[in-house]
Order: C-alpha cells, then structure tokens, then sequence
C-alpha cells in the first residue's frame, strides 16, 4: 500500500520575528541624521538680569591642589603649610585665590561652534575660605550685553557666583565674553553695567580681627617694597599642551579652542583668561611674600596665549598703606609678557607709566606700547589691578626686615 505523502508544514513566523524581518529590511536603506544637544548659552536671546542656574556640582578634593600648585608658583604660608594656617586660626590652608576664581569662571555652556574669548575680569572678591573636600556650585547673571563696533559679534558682561553646600557665596567675579556670530540687536547699546563695591569679606574681617587681637604668628622675612617701584620677575613659565588640556578638564571647560588640535592648530589652541591671570600672579608672587589676601579689582587679556608660549611678569607697587596693626595692604598693577626674558632684555628699558597707572583697553594697550615700548608689542597678555594684603614688615620690633 502506497504511503501517503504529506507534504511539511511551513511554519508560521510570529509577530516578533515579523516585526525583525520587517526592521531589517527597513534598515538596510535608512540613514539618520545626528544633532548636538543644545545646552550652551545664547547671547543673542539673553536679556540683561537673565539668570542661569547651574545644576553641576563639584567637589574639589586634595588633587586639585596638588595639581594646580605643580603648575602655579606660590610660597604664602597660608595656601602652602597647613601648621602656618591653623595658628592663624582657619581650619587648614584654604584654596589659593587663582585657583578659586578659575573655577568660578569655568564655564560648559559655551557654544563650541562659535569662537568665544575672555576678555577680562573686573571686581574678583574672596568672601568666605573654601577647603579642599567642600562642594560647590555656580550661579551665572547676565549684567551686560552689547554689540560689537564691526556688527559680528556680542560683548557680554556675567557675574559669576560660586556657593558652597550651605549656600554661602564663597567668590564672585565679573566677567567679560566676545561671542562671536552672536548679536541680539535689541541690546546694541545695552553698556555692561558695574558692580559697586561691597563689604569687607568675612575672610579678610576675619584676618583684620587676628591682627587686631594680635595674634598674627611673627614674621622676619618680608623684604620692604617701595611705591612707584617696577619689579621684573626672573621667573617665566609655560603650561604646556597636556597641563592645559587637564587644568581645563578639570573644571569642566569644553570648548574645542582650548584643547582640540584636530580642528584647530597647534598655534590656535588658546589658554582661558583664568589660567593666563594664574601664571602671571605666579611669576609675580615670587617677589610678594607673604600675602595673606588678595582681590582683583580688574584685569584684560590684550593677546592671546597659546600653552607653549612662557609667561612672565612685571609688578609696578602703586600704593601701600597699613591697614591695622600688623597688616597692610599693597595696591599692584602686573603686565605678563609672554616669550621675553624681562631681566636681560628690559632691564634698563624706560617704560611708560600709562602701562601701569592706566586701565588701558587692548587696542589702546597696544598702540602705547607700538608708539614708546616697542620691545613689548603683540607680547602683553594680562594686565590686571590687585590690592593685596599681608602681613606688615614693620609690625615687630624685634624683627629685622630680609634686605
């Protein structure tokens, strides 16, 4: 008997592997289009008194300091030797001033498609010490905004303010940005506004109240300053790519002209405003020991920097007074200069005094220097206007000056 033959049963693809089939053949001629996420701030739709909550928080640990003084020159007890610090009565050596307004500036809401600059820093206040471990957070207002001469581009005056975890604000700074290809033309003559000057800071009160219970720890190595007096710093020092690339990491910075070489070249990388200002105080802290405080009262950044280029310094003493016993306060303006070497080619140079006593825009900076200081032309990247506070050399009897 002949078998009957049964032909197999196909079998039936279920919905999941109908839905794959159809997904597979779908996908084998589609494409995609990918977009950036936009989260950077756009001046041609701010207003003046727009504020911009920052939701990152960092906490600054033991390795930035290390880090940062592996880059930075300073030898003020305070900052550096944490016995020196706790006789003054702070909890341990807090974080250096540099240090603090870097990382009140740093910003990740730039626009990376548009060539964004610092172009200077006014009103830099240290209110209350901040310590490694302690966490902290940003607050952004937009207090000026106008457009720039040739029509491209934006000038935009921000208060930056940093808050630790109990909602102290711990530094506060102004600064000023050119954004380029950004125009709100509702604020083309929108001047950035000032701010005026506030209280002491608890930090420096609290210093002012040592001395005046005297309770300063003796000191015998200051070395007398004399007003109207020109230092030139031996010291020069450059960052370099790597350093520049973690320093700016480090506080979070993420536009391409800070470190990406493959859209930018070598010379183009650019060091942030708030790294040129460190390495200018640094060259110059040298010859100040000891400053116990500090403020910027303002600073511009008249060219750029790259991170192989060596900066040094010039501190011109403009004032000096005591402020009470066992302290004064020393009002400084400094020139960094990069690729010079200021003892061997300017030693006996005269310079005009408008470099120092004036607060020069950039373009008039460098038509003085063209004009009567030629040696310095296209070399000047930061000039900036410090009162500083330390202790006094003629506050002991008993201590003899180091001459």
């Amino acid at each position: 008997m002949l078998g009957r033959f049964f032909p197999p049963l196909a079998r039936r693809a279920s919905p999941f592997n109908r839905n794959l089939q159809r997904l597979s053949s779908r996908r084998y001629h589609a494409t995609i289009i990918g977009e950036p996420m936009v989260q950077h701030i756009d001046v041609s739709r701010c207003n003046i008194g727009d504020t911009i909550d920052v939701p990152y928080e960092i906490t600054v640990t033991e390795g930035w300091i290390t880090l940062w003084q592996s880059c930075f020159y300073q030898h003020d007890r305070l900052y550096t030797s944490e016995p020196f610090a706790k006789e003054l009565g702070f909890k341990g050596t807090p974080l250096p001033f540099s240090l603090m307004l870097f990382k009140t500036v740093s910003m990740s809401h730039v626009d990376s498609n548009k060539e964004v600059l610092d172009l200077g820093f006014d009103n830099a206040i240290y209110r209350v010490p901040a310590y490694p471990g302690q966490t902290f957070r940003k607050q952004y207002i937009i207090k000026g905004l106008r457009t720039t001469s040739d029509g491209k581009g934006t000038v935009a005056t921000i208060r930056c303010e940093l808050y630790n975890m109990d909602q102290e604000l711990v530094f506060d700074v102004d600064k000023q940005m050119l954004f380029y290809g950004q125009v709100n033309e509702d604020n083309k003559t929108s001047e950035s506004s000032r701010s005026t000057p506030g209280p002491p800071s608890r930090f420096l009160r609290f210093l002012q109240e040592r001395a005046e219970s005297d309770s300063l720890p003796a000191q015998s190595y200051l070395a007398p300053i004399e007003v109207e007096q020109l230092i030139l710093a031996n010291y020069s020092k450059c960052l370099g790519r790597s350093m520049t690339a973690s320093l700016t990491t480090l506080s979070r910075m993420t536009h391409p002209m800070l470190y990406d070489t493959y859209r930018f070249k070598e010379s183009e990388i650019v060091v942030s405003g708030g790294l040129v200002l460190a390495l200018t105080t640094a060259a110059a802290s040298i010859k100040l020991y000891e400053m116990l405080y500090e403020e910027l009262d303002h600073c511009v950044f008249p060219n750029r920097l790259s991170h192989a280029e060596t900066v040094s310094a010039m501190t011109y003493i403009s004032d000096r007074r005591t402020l009470n016993q066992g302290l004064e306060e020393v009002f400084v303006t400094n020139l960094g200069v990069k690729n010079i070497a200021l003892l061997k080619e300017l030693r006996n140079i005269a310079l005009p005094l408008d470099l120092f006593q004036k607060k020069l825009r950039p373009a008039e900076l460098e038509a003085l220097v063209e004009k009567q200081a030629p040696q310095l032309k296209g070399k000047i990247v930061c000039q900036s206007f410090r009162r500083l506070v330390r202790q006094s050399p003629y506050a002991h009897r008993l201590n003899v000056p180091l001459l």
